[in-house]
């Protein structure tokens, strides 16, 4: 849905890429286009951004209400005087328009929110993983996945490297992407982002350690 994602921080009107020393107090911000199917396309730049948290917010609540029954959810954006309102009905989008006198609105069917939410947060943690630092990458991760069912060993976004036994034959170091629950075997599972990509490799608790 939102493309193109830059991640950035501002402070006295100086734009910060990635790096090291942003921590989790950083404010970071978003530039992004969103094409509304309208025949046009809506930019966020870096002096009109979107706050990162905001996006978050958007897609973990596109998510809760598409997992529920006759789910609804509804989100604003304003860009340049326009106000985006992205409606969502038990598998529908809408988008709707507004600007000045153009009041204008598209239907998107059979949108699956877990995806374009899965999309979007794994280009997110992959900026994250490759440029800044195990504590902010924890935080961002805490912000997409706030729910707990089970005791986990490793959070989301933490720092780990593989110990080699039966089930890892290479050793390599990446950050908690996604955790998973094994029924039948009782025990968690976890997933990587490696060199910022999604690792497809299930790992047990005592396959990884801290680092």
């Amino acid at each position: 849905m939102f493309e193109n994602i830059r991640l950035f921080t501002k402070r006295d009107n100086k734009i910060s890429d990635p790096n090291p020393s942003w921590d989790t107090q950083s404010r970071i911000h978003c530039s992004c286009e969103l094409n509304t199917g309208l025949g046009n396309k809506l930019i966020w730049t870096p002096g009109n951004t979107i706050p990162l948290h905001n996006l978050i917010e958007f897609y973990n609540g596109w998510y809760d209400a598409s997992v529920t029954v006759n789910g609804n959810f509804q989100y604003a954006f304003s860009n340049g005087g326009a106000t985006i309102t992205i409606l969502y009905n038990t598998g529908n989008v809408i988008i709707r328009y507004k600007h000045h006198n153009i009041d204008d609105e598209v239907l998107r069917k059979g949108v699956w929110a877990p995806n374009y939410k899965d999309e979007f947060y794994c280009k997110v943690m992959s900026i994250l993983t490759q440029h800044t630092n195990t504590a902010l990458c924890m935080k961002v991760g805490q912000l997409f996945f706030k729910k707990n069912n089970h005791e986990h060993q490793f959070e989301i976004g933490q720092r780990v490297k593989t110990i080699l036994n039966n089930n890892v034959k290479t050793e390599r170091v990446g950050y908690i992407l996604h955790r998973g629950y094994h029924f039948n075997d009782s025990t968690n599972l976890y997933f990587l982002m490696i060199n910022g990509e999604k690792y497809s490799k299930r790992y047990l608790p005592a396959d990884l350690e801290k680092i």
